[in-house]
């Protein structure tokens, strides 16, 4: 009998799985490594304004279903939350602004207390009209809503800043513990 070995030829299955593994690997190692993230680019502000706009619509669905709003209401509201939107950013860019002027002070070694008062002054100003208008706003809610729905509102509020904060049920990372599960109830 001949003494060669013989080889068996593999199956068919065997040999796509390592050219499939192949191909779809080989781009992966001519990647180049993942960097830094890019600067914002123009379509950033885009992107942020439709998250915002995505909030708004989610925050008007969850006052929608709690509150029972009718389609006036929930109209209404959207135009006072559009202009709390509005508001926060305004006050975001002016409070920047101001803790910017504060850093380019604080880098001067030269900078008299008079100058840093001013700062300070000029950030308390801000706010506090930032705070007058958020009470404005919460007004014009309270007189689209009903009484009841004004105290709902007031008891919806803390669950819809949980939710909107991804602390909520049914978010990544929080809602509430099974019985039986978590460190020291039986369960690692």
């Amino acid at each position: 009998m001949d003494e060669r070995l013989y080889f068996r030829k593999p199956p068919s299955w065997l040999l796509a799985a390592i050219l499939l593994s192949i191909f779809a690997l080989t781009p992966l190692a001519q990647a180049p490594p993942p960097g830094p993230e890019p600067p914002p680019g123009p379509d950033d502000g885009r992107r942020d304004e439709d998250r915002r706009a995505t909030a708004r619509i989610f925050l008007l669905h969850r006052m929608r279903e709690r509150l029972d709003l009718t389609d006036t209401q929930a109209l209404k509201m959207l135009d006072v939350l559009e202009s709390m939107d509005r508001e926060r950013m305004r006050h975001r860019q002016a409070s920047g602004k101001v803790l910017q002027r504060v850093e380019r002070l604080l880098k001067n070694e030269s900078t008299g207390d008079a100058a840093f008062l001013d700062a300070v002054k000029a950030f308390k100003k801000e706010r506090l009209r930032h705070e007058a208008r958020l009470h404005e706003l919460e007004a014009e809610m309270e007189a689209i809503l009903t009484p009841r729905q004004s105290a709902q509102l007031y008891l919806l509020h803390p669950a819809i800043q949980r939710q909107l904060q991804g602390r909520g049920e049914g978010q990544r990372g929080a809602g509430r513990r099974r019985a039986g599960s978590g460190p020291g109830r039986g369960r690692p």
